[in-house]
């Protein structure tokens, strides 16, 4: 697994007096907190992918029974949605590309991803598991998205798409 630095977390992106909340502090992750919340901050070595729907469902078992679930937010809503932080980014760009195109969001380069509220009574989205397990290979993730849409697709017939 890539060794990260321990997270810095600020107040605003501004400042650079490190204040550690909760929860987040113990990661190593990139934390930055404004007002009543906390975000990631993807670069190169972290980020997450967004996944919904029957496919998000499906490959959230696949890691699980393969023993691969990292730290995932559940998004609560009328359709099926998580998103699953990762590791690994820099080396992955083909298959991250790959998600995308299929339409699967992936966040990176310096986006935010707000992480679930600390105080879970206040929270819309949880996590689901636990926050402080290892996020999995970005690829482990694209990996369990290829295998379940092969499943999917030689039980209908439909041709798969390469991955590029």
């Amino acid at each position: 697994m890539l060794a990260l630095s321990p997270p810095a977390v600020v107040a605003d992106s501004s400042a650079l007096t490190p204040t550690p909340t909760p929860t987040y502090v113990q990661s190593d992750w990139k934390v930055v907190e404004s007002i009543g919340c906390a975000s990631l901050v993807t670069d190169k070595h972290m980020g997450a992918i967004e996944i919904v729907g029957d496919l998000g469902r499906e490959v959230h078992e696949h890691l699980r029974v393969n023993r691969l679930l990292g730290p995932v937010i559940h998004i609560p809503g009328k359709e099926f949605r998580e998103i699953h932080l990762v590791a690994g980014l820099g080396r992955a760009k083909k298959a991250m590309n790959w998600l995308t195109s299929i339409g699967v969001i992936v966040h990176r380069d310096g986006a935010t991803v707000s992480l679930p509220s600390t105080d879970s009574s206040a929270a819309s989205s949880h996590w689901v598991g636990s926050s402080d397990a290892s996020p999995p290979p970005a690829l482990a993730i694209a990996a369990a998205v290829r295998a379940v849409r092969a499943r999917t697709n030689s039980s209908t017939g439909s041709p798969l798409p390469a991955a590029s």
